[in-house]
């Protein structure tokens, strides 16, 4: 595709965009592309490359109903001639018009709405199943785009951020929600790295290992759990005037799902002085930005940027 935008930048914090005396970089993935941003790109570009020359007849995938990864999905298929569909969680009365599922639809994936409990199930659920055998020949790509070829989409912002810095940082922070990017960090970074959990599911870990086919992480990589503001898209005053502070001095925006908790996160463990003083730090931003039109679209004019 020839409007990306890889590598992605490293942005440096400028004297006084930060509390402690630290080299801090934000890696731009959200600039990577204007719908296929971030993390999701990474994610998508080597399955979807291996299930084109394995000559699959198209791609399903999965996800709610504000997904990142269903618009990055249809956006990237729709580049690459590829036709896919999506099962997504919901009602499609309710959910049809939202700003998310408009662009894929628009985009061409044909949308197909189960339960909640018919969606937890995937394809154990009659209703899943019988949708996907409409589609005989597609290959499937997981909910968030989790899938084992998308390590190594995601192990190549490492290089990216070594290539740049001339160095590997002594911290890394990402934001965690499947657990695939950190775990495609995990693989190929070898400082301290930090996920910040934005959902209350303390099973992560567990299927992080299982993606990496291992017991135990590496004892300098863990996933912190205090910062989700009560779960997936859950968020509080404080977290919402956050966003708006972050963007009015520095002019990066966040979404309220995943990378402003991974900012406040970022923020709150350098003001308790966590991280050793002149360390170099990268805080990996994965994009996502047009969850925040979902946002605005459930709660009119939160977001104001």
């Amino acid at each position: 595709m020839k409007t990306l935008q890889i590598p992605s930048p490293l942005h440096h914090l400028k004297p006084g965009e930060e509390q402690q005396e630290t080299n801090t970089w934000i890696k731009r993935d959200d600039l990577i592309h204007h719908q296929i941003s971030g993390n999701k790109w990474r994610k998508l570009v080597y399955p979807l490359q291996e299930i084109m020359l394995q000559g699959a007849a198209g791609i399903i995938t999965f996800g709610g109903a504000f997904s990142n990864h269903i618009v990055a999905t249809s956006i990237a298929c729709q580049s690459l001639n590829v036709t896919c569909v999506g099962i997504i969680r919901g009602e499609e009365a309710v959910s049809m018009s939202n700003p998310s599922l408009s662009v894929a639809h628009r985009a061409g994936m044909s949308l197909h709405f189960v339960d909640r409990n018919s969606y937890r199930l995937k394809e154990n659920a009659p209703a899943v199943s019988r949708i996907m055998d409409q589609y005989p020949g597609y290959a499937v790509i997981d909910e968030g785009g989790r899938h084992v070829l998308a390590l190594r989409g995601v192990g190549e912002i490492i290089s990216e951020i070594t290539s740049t810095l001339e160095r590997q940082p002594e911290y890394i922070l990402t934001a965690v929600g499947t657990g695939t990017t950190f775990a495609g960090m995990s693989e190929s970074y070898t400082g301290e790295l930090i996920g910040i959990n934005v959902l209350k599911h303390t099973g992560i870990e567990h299927e992080i290992k299982e993606l990496l086919g291992k017991d135990r992480l590496p004892k300098d990589h863990r996933v912190w759990h205090d910062f989700h503001f009560g779960g997936y898209a859950k968020y509080s005053d404080e977290l919402i005037t956050f966003m708006h502070i972050l963007y009015q001095n520095t002019g990066i925006k966040t979404d309220v799902t995943y990378t402003a908790k991974l900012f406040y996160a970022y923020q709150e463990l350098n003001r308790s002085g966590y991280f050793s003083p002149g360390s170099s730090i990268v805080i990996y931003h994965s994009g996502g930005i047009q969850g925040n039109a979902g946002m605005n679209y459930r709660f009119p004019g939160l977001i104001r940027f």
